[in-house]
């Protein structure tokens, strides 16, 4: 396929650019398009009124003729960034854009491609319903290598673990792309990315079973503007940039090409949370201890040992995927790295405890360990906490006299005792 070929980490890759995407609506690619699309309002319709689109494209474009002096204002606008403004306005305000703006959208598509202004490529790609050119293809390789796939926020995401028919797979990227169309393209082009580093370095997914694609998408924003929920900045990424930013974070390196290779603790366990990354016996430490109790509760989501550990094994990808289930449920990638770590502690001190409680409360664990942190660091800022942790804790190294898991041991010894 078409593309720019470049080096980076040591590794050939091809960059996704306006060639790599179909000019194509979906109709070239699906028999018929998923029902969910309506023509009355908008991109996206209320599922009691769902009326099936010719095409995605009209979706998007309404049906009836339009605003004729917004199509003359845009016609007679000559400047890129000004038609976008324009386009952008209309669309937040109404939904949907008039059909006879379809082929001004078209052109504005092509322009930016020529002047690789990659915000207005980007957003016109969505609005037009391009499709990366190998997106299936890569799709299944993530699948097949045994990574799974998820779109949505916590709490309502949707998972994929075997590989879809494309009606499927688009069907998932239109459901998802709901809040913000933009995550259409976004989502395209980062698996694309996500697929090329599997291929080459595959060493960076290790102890990553998901790929949860919006908390990566809001960790690269967070990286490129400081705010998770502004993707302005990010969509405005040169192809290399944002290859750049996700090699360095599934690398340990962050998104500053300048800063050395240790990340500050707050940012790795957000970074590892977000990535999904556990430690290498994770699940053999997990397994271990739920052979002894009837449960591990975390924060209201129970983790029930019995009949799981007498249907499977600790190394088992069924068990892992029961865990990844459990551990998402956690909002904060921070947390819940934090909970990651009181597991491996209890796991490494488990010939010591002399015994378990018969529903091991995790949450209780973390919040002792916190406090005995605080006793000795009576100087915490309390408008800094993040879900009741302050943020001294979470920069807190894990090793050493002072680490977090030296804090953990205090708390399970307190367990122990009946403290």
């Amino acid at each position: 396929s078409s593309g720019i070929n470049a080096e980076y980490g040591g590794i050939q890759v091809k960059l996704c650019t306006p060639e790599d995407v179909l000019a194509t609506g979906f109709r070239h690619t699906l028999s018929k398009p998923p029902k969910i699309v309506a023509t009355e309002k908008g991109w996206f319709a209320e599922e009691s009124r769902v009326v099936p689109a010719t095409s995605l494209t009209d979706a998007i474009f309404g049906s009836a003729k339009g605003d004729a002096e917004f199509i003359e204002l845009l016609q007679s606008t000559a400047v890129l960034e000004e038609r976008w403004q324009m386009i952008e306005g209309y669309y937040s305000g109404k939904g949907c854009l008039p059909c006879a703006s379809l082929q001004i959208v078209r052109d504005m598509f092509r322009d930016a491609c020529q002047k690789r202004n990659w915000f207005i490529t980007r957003n016109c790609a969505a609005l037009l319903h391009k499709i990366h050119i190998s997106i299936c293809d890569d799709v299944t390789h993530i699948l097949v290598n045994q990574r799974q796939i998820s779109f949505g926020i916590t709490g309502i995401e949707e998972t994929i673990s075997q590989p879809p028919s494309s009606a499927e797979f688009f069907d998932y990227l239109i459901r998802h792309s709901k809040r913000n169309y933009i995550l259409f393209v976004l989502y395209q082009e980062i698996l694309n990315y996500l697929c090329q580093m599997m291929q080459k370095s595959p060493a960076l997914f290790k102890g990553i079973l998901r790929l949860r694609m919006d908390l990566l998408i809001e960790l690269i924003a967070k990286e490129t503007s400081g705010s998770s929920k502004n993707f302005e900045v990010m969509c405005g990424l040169r192809p290399i940039e944002l290859y750049h930013i996700i090699f360095n974070l599934f690398s340990g390196r962050g998104s500053d090409v300048n800063e050395n290779n240790d990340l500050p603790w707050e940012r790795r366990r957000c970074v590892d949370g977000a990535l999904n990354r556990l430690p290498t016996e994770f699940h053999q430490n997990l397994y271990a201890l739920l052979q002894l109790c009837t449960g591990i509760n975390l924060e209201g989501n129970f983790l029930s040992s019995f009949p799981m550990i007498n249907e499977m094994t600790a190394g088992e990808p069924q068990f892992a995927v029961t865990i990844a289930n459990w551990l998402d449920k956690i909002k904060q990638p921070q947390l819940r790295q934090l909970y990651v770590e009181a597991i491996m502690m209890m796991g490494a001190l488990l010939k010591m405890i002399k015994m378990l409680p018969d529903v091991i409360e995790l949450h209780v664990i973390l919040h002792r360990a916190h406090d005995i942190f605080l006793s000795e660091n009576a100087d915490c800022d309390p408008q800094r906490f993040l879900c009741g942790i302050s943020q001294e804790f979470y920069m807190t190294p894990p090793t050493g006299q002072y680490g977090t898991l030296n804090y953990f041991a205090q708390a399970i010894a307190c367990m122990n005792n009946g403290g």
